[in-house]
């Protein structure tokens, strides 16, 4: 087994440097412990060890910083965050689901360079659970099993039902969900003119990924009524204004400013869709509105 090679930080080095002013290289390296061939390599290096501007706990004078894994993790970040805000489970497999799904070229290659596929699969959990661990809080679990939540849901969804169930026909009875999509993700790096010190400009283009919410509306015998679309954008700016214009007519849309669902656009729901497909007293069910 060959020799651990030995490391310095910036702090010890500057503190060499200071040794050797006031010294010979070979009583500072007798009194230090380091050897003199590596102190005449800092004595040449002295200006730049000086001028280091980073962690005086840092090895080297340039830092080399986390090489992330994943080349899609902005995406996979927005994926996770966007799940989050909709209080909705993350868990390793959705992870590699995402994946799996979006980048099914980097699964492959990377499944490619494994020993075998349980191996490959391994690693990739654990690749995932690092990336949420530099990203996200711990992992945490339910306060309660998967099945007392499933007999939760089950008795929630018969007193519904026994309650306004048995009033309404199938074709009064509507369940409404809202999706979330991103789209439009910009590269995470791109070329600038030397010198400049601002964040590169994309005309047209947010910085930050496109998103909007589909809100999707299914009778309860099997109908499903045209989607709300909600746009990220400012109400009443250019995109209400003329971009709508342009959508789809079968549909119907909204600007908001999250691209979500609140009180002004549920009267856009409600006034611009609903009324059109409801003609009887009818039962709405809602999630998170």
């Amino acid at each position: 087994m060959g020799k651990k090679k030995r490391s310095y930080t910036i702090s010890k080095k500057r503190e060499t440097l200071d040794a050797v002013t006031t010294t010979s290289q070979l009583e500072a390296a007798k009194k230090l412990g380091i050897p003199r061939r590596t102190i005449r390599d800092w004595v040449d290096q002295e200006e730049s060890i000086r001028a280091f501007k980073g962690s005086e706990r840092s090895p080297t004078l340039i830092g080399q910083g986390k090489r992330e894994l994943f080349p899609f993790a902005h995406g996979l970040y927005n994926y996770i965050k966007v799940r989050r805000c909709d209080e909705k489970i993350v868990s390793t497999k959705h992870m590699i689901q995402y994946i799996k799904h979006n980048h099914p070229r980097w699964l492959i290659s990377y499944m490619n360079n494994k020993k075998s596929i349980r191996s490959g699969l391994n690693a990739l959990e654990r690749a995932c659970q690092r990336f949420c661990g530099r990203y996200f809080a711990k992992p945490q679990t339910t306060k309660k099993n998967v099945e007392t939540l499933a007999a939760t849901h089950l008795e929630f969804a018969l007193n519904v039902w026994e309650e306004f169930g048995k009033a309404y026909k199938l074709s009064e009875i509507y369940n409404v969900e809202e999706t979330g999509i991103d789209f439009d993700r910009p590269p995470n790096k791109m070329w600038v003119g030397k010198g400049r010190r601002d964040s590169a400009k994309m005309f047209g283009l947010d910085k930050h990924s496109t998103r909007l919410t589909a809100v999707l509306t299914a009778r309860a015998d099997g109908k499903k009524l045209p989607i709300l679309f909600v746009v990220r954008g400012k109400p009443g700016g250019s995109i209400e204004a003329k971009e709508l214009k342009k959508y789809p007519k079968e549909h119907v849309y909204a600007v908001q400013d999250n691209a979500w669902m609140n009180a002004r656009v549920l009267k856009i729901y409600a006034s611009e869709l609903l009324i059109y497909e409801i003609n009887n007293l009818s039962l709405l069910l809602l999630d998170n509105f």
